[in-house]
């Protein structure tokens, strides 16, 4: 009976963020695209065999950080990601790797997980590879959640293999505050109803988007927009001595994301490019929407 709870608590929890990052990508992307995890068991060789055995697979690996370092691994057959990523860019053609897409997937984990721990987990960004898959795979205690990805009418499974630690992160993370033992015997404790006056409409209703927030006063305010390739902490004594020709190593490796700030505030990931011989950024993964109000508020 505790093993059945916990796994529903799992894909619960595992919905909630396969949610948010729907939510994601129909705002930012303008793609409509459900996540929906359908199964969570123990790792199971056979199971896993079954179904991708013999098949060359598009692996994406990720590290998360929260309390130890574990890693999870994104598995859908070669075709299958393919197919995908083809369904993906007849509505945006920015996605064009599951590496990309799935950064996007980390997000939605980092802010759901983040807002109900003291410290939110950190991902790492995803790494894709292409082989099938090996005993190594099988790792000892490792959780394997099924999903399937629709979009316009067109199903993929996707698998993850998890860290055990991973189911520890989601329950840590779904635990609720106060419990009933908290409050005591609710019979002794008294309860008046509540009577409400008349609700002035004219008052109360808001002009411009759902959530009461209306900027477009603010639309043609303009805003600094910084580019961070990396950033490094050095000495006194080392920075007196740089000078023309010296080198700056910087915390990001060849490759990594560059950070966008609007007015100090991180809007967005991309990737520098080349437009008409000047540099260029092109954005890759946005923060959701009401993050990028509310940081341009603060």
């Amino acid at each position: 009976m505790a093993e059945e709870v916990a796994k529903q608590l799992i894909l619960k929890v595992e919905s909630d963020i396969c949610n948010e990052f729907s939510t994601m990508m129909a705002n930012d992307a303008m793609i409509t695209l459900n996540l929906t995890p359908k199964a969570v068991d123990v790792l199971n060789a056979d199971d896993l065999a079954a179904l991708f055995e013999g098949q060359s697979c598009q692996i994406i690996t990720s590290t998360v950080t929260w309390q130890e370092e574990f890693e999870q691994k994104f598995i859908i057959t070669e075709n299958n990601a393919a197919a995908l990523i083809a369904k993906i860019n007849e509505f945006n053609d920015a996605i064009d790797s599951l590496d990309i897409l799935l950064e996007n997937w980390n997000l939605a984990g980092q802010n759901n997980l983040g807002a109900n721990l003291e410290t939110a987990p950190l991902f790492s960004a995803p790494e894709l590879n292409v082989r099938t898959l090996s005993e190594e795979d099988v790792a000892l205690d490792a959780l394997h959640v099924q999903y399937e990805m629709e979009i316009d009418g067109a199903r993929f499974h996707m698998s993850k293999i998890a860290s055990a630690a991973w189911q520890t992160l989601l329950e840590a993370a779904n635990l609720e505050v106060t419990t009933v033992d908290d409050v005591g015997d609710a019979s002794s404790i008294g309860v008046d109803g509540v009577e409400f006056g008349e609700l002035d409409k004219s008052k109360t209703m808001r002009q411009g988007p759902a959530d009461g927030t209306d900027i477009t006063m603010l639309y043609d305010l303009k805003l600094d927009i910084v580019v961070e390739l990396g950033r490094t902490q050095k000495p006194v004594q080392e920075i007196l001595q740089l000078g023309r020709g010296a080198i700056v190593e910087l915390d990001k490796l060849a490759g990594d994301p560059v950070e966008i700030y609007v007015n100090s505030k991180r809007l967005a990931l991309g990737e520098v490019v080349v437009v008409d011989d000047h540099f260029g950024v092109r954005i890759t993964q946005l923060l959701r929407k009401s993050e990028r109000l509310q940081s341009l508020g603060e």
